[in-house]
């Protein structure tokens, strides 16, 4: 298994000095994969995925950089997207059954918890703990544009 991912974004704004607003950018693989619409998303869909990073490479705007991404970090993600909210919401509904008779309770506690959860995660995010992204260099199409 490779210890990082690599994807081509494009630069869309730069934000003061040292930081830049990138869109990612479909390649053609990403039009026919299954998991497209919860990772970067194929050219069929209309949801744009943006990250601000650390311009380590003088990036300008309309530039094409590469990021990556940590394999660490992206089964982080899943496990906090994907897997704890389903036992979460098992674990709730399991408690809330044995403790209440109507079936309407465990599922309105069910879904309170899971909400909450999301909300948590979301504050977490919003300070800071995050996908550790990164942009790696510029596109090799970008420099070889600029060569020729």
């Amino acid at each position: 298994m490779s210890n990082s991912y690599t994807h081509t974004a494009k630069v869309v704004e730069k934000q003061g000095n040292n930081f830049i607003k990138v869109e990612i950018v479909p390649m053609n693989a990403c039009a026919s994969c299954s998991i497209a619409s919860s990772c970067c998303g194929g050219e069929e869909l209309s949801n744009k995925k943006y990250f601000v990073l650390y311009n380590s490479v003088n990036a300008e705007v309309g530039d094409e950089v590469v990021i990556s991404i940590s394999a660490k970090s992206l089964f982080k993600s899943v496990m906090v997207v994907y897997v704890i909210p389903i036992l979460l919401l098992l674990v709730v509904a399991g408690i809330s059954t044995a403790v209440f008779d109507k079936d309407i309770y465990t599922a309105v506690i069910s879904l309170v918890f899971l909400v909450l959860y999301f909300v948590i995660i979301k504050i977490l995010i919003g300070r800071g703990r995050s996908l550790d992204v990164t942009v790696v260099s510029k596109s090799e199409k970008q420099l070889s544009g600029r060569l020729g």
